[in-house]
């Protein structure tokens, strides 16, 4: 979807001039959550993405508007997962 691209063209633009020493290795989008691993460009060959996963839990399982992101990989031989999450509030 054009949101979702655009999101991630001014994203891949902004890291660029924030973290100039920086690579982004991969972003994922999921309507709100926006999820990103940047890895100094020394380190560059140490990281590998390992899993992206999205798991959509808004209108019937279908809908992006709750959920999560998660992103793993390896750094330096040890396994790390970012997980990005929308939850709904106040439930029990």
């Amino acid at each position: 979807d054009d949101t979702v691209l655009l999101s991630q063209t001014k994203l891949v633009g902004n890291a660029k001039e924030v973290f100039p020493r920086f690579e982004l290795k991969v972003t994922e989008v999921m309507r709100g959550l926006h999820a990103a691993v940047l890895v100094n460009k020394k380190h560059l060959n140490e990281l590998q993405i390992y899993r992206i996963n999205k798991l959509k839990a808004g209108a019937l399982g279908l809908m992006g508007n709750k959920g999560a992101i998660s992103i793993v990989f390896v750094f330096m031989g040890e396994l790390v997962q970012f997980i990005n999450c929308h939850l709904a509030a106040n439930q029990n």
